[in-house]
């Protein structure tokens, strides 16, 4: 079984309305109180207060983060991470809110060309941000999910107020983090205002799994809104959380991957073995070329390239600097993979071999394959045929099975 979270963004997403969402998921709210209270550094500065509203008619969690202190400074990424650390919570909480505060700070440092550790948070440095961000990996990590899936993004349009003045929406630290994480943005309802705030894009693009549509869920077992404090004409300034399980077995992983296709008439054959170990070493899944003929009965090549939604850009970049092409053709498919594991197998005399093994959902063996690349080393190593040492290696596995 796996736990499933899917997070919809239609009307953006910002801090307080993510730790809302989760708050909604039927966690003791007074146990969570307390762990916040374990962040020393600020404790007594804020106050907590968590109500039920109703945004267009949706019943949603308002989690509202008030000051008792009033702070007249900024802080940059190495004070958070004192304040985090200096803490008494989980190990696991402290580690998720830095990674979050990490992917603020590299977002703000590229916008406004400063280092990581010396760019000032502004208004994202100030105690509120630190509430939502801890309070939110707080809370995510005693949900103990296996798969977080977001949904394409509203961010909003117009204008902000900022320290630096007014800014274009989405705000720059938003877009970057937009731009990095890959997330695909979805204005189809034109919102005026912003709505997916640099926090809220941190948290979300450092958690995700995958973008994606709605889930296949086999049983939901919570759904919960977080109210935004903005009241928007046309919808309801909320964030939806789904959560439920799938009964896939954890041998067989299900995810969603890029195929990038190209087909080239034009270009000189040897540079393919180069093109295809440059793609292989920057975190192509598969790389793979199939004979063609195309228009005018002229023999050509189709390069396949097989990668994760991260490495798309890259993989495109690749394929346009080194070859000849002028267009590349993608799609995102699905695929089943079975869970694989190595062993090391002792071949007596000649050395040690490396086993891949495949098992379907109950645990069978479907495949074993000794990898090639220590065949071949011990076939050179002891002047053997490679056919010798793959034979042999598969013997030695079944005999120690």
């Amino acid at each position: 079984m796996k736990r499933i979270c899917y997070f919809e963004c239609f009307s953006g997403a910002s801090g307080d309305m993510i730790l809302a969402a989760l708050l909604g998921t039927g966690i003791n709210k007074k146990q969570f109180l307390t762990e916040l209270d374990k962040i020393k550094d600020i404790k007594g500065y804020f106050e907590i207060k968590i109500s039920d509203v109703v945004k267009k008619g949706i019943s949603a969690v308002d989690a509202d983060v008030i000051l008792t202190h009033h702070e007249h400074h900024h802080r940059g990424l190495n004070d958070i991470v004192k304040i985090i650390n200096s803490s008494d919570i989980d190990s696991k909480v402290k580690n998720l809110a830095i990674k979050i505060f990490t992917t603020l700070a590299k977002a703000e440092a590229k916008v406004h060309n400063q280092d990581i550790n010396t760019v000032h948070f502004h208004e994202v440095g100030a105690i509120d941000a630190i509430v939502d961000i801890v309070g939110f990996s707080i809370l995510f990590t005693s949900l103990n999910i296996d798969k977080v899936i977001i949904s394409p993004v509203n961010a909003g349009s117009g204008f902000v107020n900022a320290d630096h003045g007014v800014l274009p929406v989405p705000a720059p630290a938003t877009l970057e983090i937009l731009k990095e994480s890959i997330w695909p943005v979805n204005n189809s309802i034109k919102i005026e205002g912003e709505t997916l705030t640099p926090t809220g894009a941190a948290i979300l693009a450092t958690i995700k799994d995958e973008f994606g549509s709605f889930p296949k869920f086999d049983q939901i077992t919570s759904v919960s809104y977080g109210a935004g404090k903005k009241n928007f004409e046309n919808i309801a300034n909320v964030i939806r959380l789904t959560l439920g399980n799938t009964y896939e077995s954890n041998h067989i992983d299900n995810d969603s991957v890029y195929v990038l296709e190209t087909n080239i008439d034009d270009m000189q054959p040897e540079f393919y073995d180069y093109i295809m170990s440059r793609l292989f070493d920057n975190g192509a899944l598969d790389v793979y070329l199939t004979p063609i003929i195309m228009k005018k009965s002229r023999p050509a090549c189709k390069i396949s390239v097989i990668c994760n939604e991260k490495n798309k850009s890259l993989m495109e970049k690749i394929i346009f600097d080194e070859t000849s092409t002028i267009g590349i053709r993608s799609y995102k498919t699905q695929r089943s993979i079975l869970k694989k594991e190595f062993v090391k197998v002792n071949l007596e005399g000649l050395g040690e071999i490396s086993v891949k093994i495949a098992k379907d959902n109950d645990g069978k063996i479907l495949s074993v394959k000794p990898e090639y690349e220590d065949c071949a080393k011990l076939a050179i190593l002891n002047n053997m045929p490679i056919k010798n040492i793959y034979d042999f290696a598969l013997k030695n596995f079944d005999s120690n099975k």
